[in-house]
């Protein structure tokens, strides 16, 4: 029998990465959010823990006026009709795992820096080049480093952020050409 050993972290980094992957392969929408929550719960935890800034920190922020209480319950409903027996139905969409991903691939850099799986970055990568959340007045400013990039982005990629989701997958598959994660070098 084989056997691995393996921290909690080191669980993470796994269904992170998996949750990536099965994301942009259209695989079960479902099993993707189920993964990626169990390893955003282990980064958020083990940040506070250290003191060191969690996404749910910007999210608490940006909602003074919701409750700890119920942003959590906000965030992690669909997690918990998943995890814990409940009658009823929930109507769920590949789209709702575009915020975890996004939550956890954020707070596994906080926490991990460059030790992160490359999944968390492609898929930075792509909710960058893709994503409308990171415009300001329907364009992308030009005034810090973080901003430049997201720019160059819309110039090498045009029109990703307005392609249909499938498009916008294809892309992020394509950073993974035989199963490894291509870094995409700057524009020159």
């Amino acid at each position: 029998m084989n056997t691995i050993k393996l921290t909690t972290l080191d669980a993470a980094h796994r269904q992170l990465a998996l949750a990536v992957r099965l994301f942009f392969n259209d695989g079960d929408p479902v099993c993707v959010h189920t993964l990626v929550c169990a390893a955003r719960e282990i980064y958020e935890k083990t940040l506070k823990e250290a003191c060191k800034q969690r996404m749910f920190d910007l999210i608490e922020q940006t909602n003074p006026d919701r409750s700890d209480t119920q942003l959590w319950n906000i965030l992690n409903n669909n997690r918990n009709f998943f995890k814990h027996p409940k009658s009823g139905t929930l109507e769920f969409s590949d789209e709702d795992n575009d915020c975890m991903l996004l939550i956890a691939s954020f707070d596994c850099m906080e926490l991990c820096g460059n030790s992160c799986p490359s999944e968390a970055d492609a898929f930075l990568i792509w909710m960058k080049a893709t994503s409308t959340l990171f415009r300001v007045n329907g364009r992308l400013p030009r005034e810090t480093e973080a901003d430049q990039i997201l720019h160059d982005l819309d110039a090498r990629y045009p029109g990703l952020r307005d392609a249909h989701r499938t498009e916008k997958k294809r892309f992020g598959r394509s950073l993974f050409p035989d199963g490894c994660l291509v870094i995409i070098p700057p524009m020159s």
